[in-house]
């Protein structure tokens, strides 16, 4: 038998066309990221053909729609000896008046079931109770910009260190005088966060962007499509008729626990080498969490195109790489590659010293980093870059 006779060779050459293939003949650049005959493109088409909004905000909200419905199911994926959790964290950039609410307002009668009441949290304490009530889902955050710089602020590091156990999985406390010591054991949330790309980049600037926090976020810029000016949009009409048949043919269907076959894992593998950065502009660390995330997206991707089937072959493993070199752009741009240089440099360093000092048998701390590194002038930078180093 030849090789390309092979089945497991030939799923294994599907995977990698779906990473690498273009479609040159549709028009917006996220199109290759859309599996055809799915709600993904079902809802993807009502926005293209009733609007003039950047469809990066539908594409990313019903990624994160299943997302939440997949952590509040228990749905999981097991890649050889790593359980993959469904808790993706996104931020979409957008300009004002591009649609942020219409869209989540259209897609209400998929969100309302998975939705966590989080978006108006105030303190750390608030923002633990909702967790304790609601453990699994979707949260939903506008003004995303202004939001991460408070959790990020000093005088918020229970908040911050909340939401940093959002992200590892690790259990959640408080202590409290009446009631004791309250925890939440196990939690799953899917972070849809959005923001305008002005406010952004004014409360978190390029060094934030490898902070613990934010490092966890993939990013997507929604940018207006050329090929469907304003003018030719008097009134937006959004059908939405085959939504539900499309979610139905979803939701009915689900498993618990799907497993990736060997073909995606060498897939991933492959295609890991290849779209890893080939120069160190980027920290390895950030890198890397940008990469595992593929993971992530190939549960989703297998939800919306094969939601009845265990096994996540490698076709659905060449979407979500392709989803995952999306994101790294977006982050490269972000960031910027001047600046990209400038870190990567001060996180080499740091991690030199922070290594020098530990051998002596002393903790690093971040008045080390500002006393032994120039360039790292904050504690705020600093402790960004150890919560980078430490978690990685």
């Amino acid at each position: 038998m030849s090789r390309i006779d092979d089945p497991d060779f030939r799923e294994q050459l599907r995977g990698w066309l779906a990473f690498s293939q273009s479609a040159p003949l549709r028009r917006w650049r996220g199109d290759n990221l859309i599996p055809p005959a799915t709600l993904l493109e079902c809802v993807c088409d009502s926005f293209r053909n009733g609007t003039d909004l950047p469809l990066e905000i539908p594409f990313a909200a019903v990624l994160h729609i299943l997302s939440g419905l997949a952590a509040q199911k228990k749905i999981t994926a097991q890649c050889g000896d790593t359980v993959i959790e469904p808790n993706v964290w996104t931020v979409v950039l957008a300009d004002s008046g591009t649609g942020k609410s219409l869209t989540l307002k259209k897609l209400t009668e998929f969100t309302d079931d998975v939705r966590v009441d989080a978006s108006g949290v105030a303190s750390a304490r608030a923002l633990f109770d909702c967790i304790l009530e609601q453990p699994r889902g979707l949260w939903v955050q506008d003004e995303a910009g202004q939001f991460l710089r408070w959790a990020s602020q000093p005088d918020q590091a229970k908040l911050k260190s909340i939401l940093l156990a959002l992200g590892t999985g690790e259990p959640i406390s408080w202590r409290t005088r009446g009631d004791g010591n309250l925890r939440v054991a196990e939690h799953c949330l899917s972070l849809f966060f959005l923001s305008q790309t002005e406010l952004w980049t004014r409360h978190n600037p390029p060094e934030s962007m490898v902070d613990g926090l934010l490092a966890r976020f993939g990013y997507l810029i929604a940018r207006p499509d050329p090929e469907r000016p304003p003018r030719d949009f008097p009134l937006y009409e959004i059908d939405t008729t085959n939504w539900s048949n499309a979610w139905n043919r979803i939701s009915f269907r689900l498993r618990t626990e799907y497993v990736v076959e060997s073909e995606a894992v060498d897939l991933y593998r492959e295609a890991f080498r290849s779209i890893f950065p080939r120069t160190e502009d980027i920290p390895v660390a950030f890198s890397r969490r940008l990469l595992f995330r593929t993971h992530q997206y190939a549960l989703l991707y297998h939800m919306l195109r094969e939601p009845d089937k265990q096994r996540i072959g490698a076709e659905t493993y060449g979407y979500a790489l392709r989803l995952t070199r999306t994101t790294l752009e977006e982050a490269r741009h972000l960031i910027g590659e001047h600046n990209l240089s400038d870190l990567a440099r001060l996180i080499a360093k740091a991690e030199a010293l922070k290594t020098r000092i530990e051998e002596s048998g002393k903790l690093c701390t971040p008045r080390d980093l500002i006393a032994g590194i120039w360039g790292i002038t904050t504690v705020a930078q600093a402790r960004g870059i150890l919560n980078l180093l430490c978690t990685c």
